[in-house]
């Protein structure tokens, strides 16, 4: 986090952590491949109502379009922060990404959605990371 966003992660329940933390846990859940297969085949599922038994899948797609968006701009937010107040915002990938945009582009446009794809490849890059760091973690503690 410190490295992408300049965030300190609290050592006890971080509530950015937390979030990622859920969010992985109804990745892992979610797509598992026997879901993944049956809602492959059979379209139709994805359709079904939430309160449908059986469809736990879909529940947890609905938990996930709200987890999304705060996982992406909660730490981005926080860089934006940082940076208007005062320039305070210590050197991470975002805030190095957001000053290049100030310098290379007038158009509004152009840096709204500049400053999209550095949001979106920001939170994928720390999600990446720390999904494959949880597994790591797990194996270890697995074998021995």
């Amino acid at each position: 986090m410190s490295i992408m966003y300049d965030y300190a992660i609290a050592p006890v329940d971080d509530h950015f952590l937390v979030l990622v933390e859920h969010s992985v846990e109804i990745n892992v859940k979610a797509l598992r491949p026997k879901v993944a297969a049956v809602v492959t085949e059979f379209p139709i599922l994805k359709k079904l109502p939430p309160w449908f038994p059986g469809v736990s899948f879909v529940r947890d797609a609905i938990v996930q379009r709200t987890l999304v968006p705060m996982i992406m701009d909660m730490p981005f937010e926080h860089v934006k922060n940082n940076m208007a107040t005062a320039g305070t915002a210590a050197p991470s990938v975002v805030s190095d990404a957001l000053k290049r945009i100030l310098v290379k582009t007038q158009d509004e446009e152009e840096a709204a959605i500049l400053e999209r794809g550095i949001k979106e490849s920001s939170a994928s890059g720390y999600v990446a990371a720390s999904e494959t760091v949880c597994f790591d973690m797990i194996y270890i503690l697995a074998i021995y």
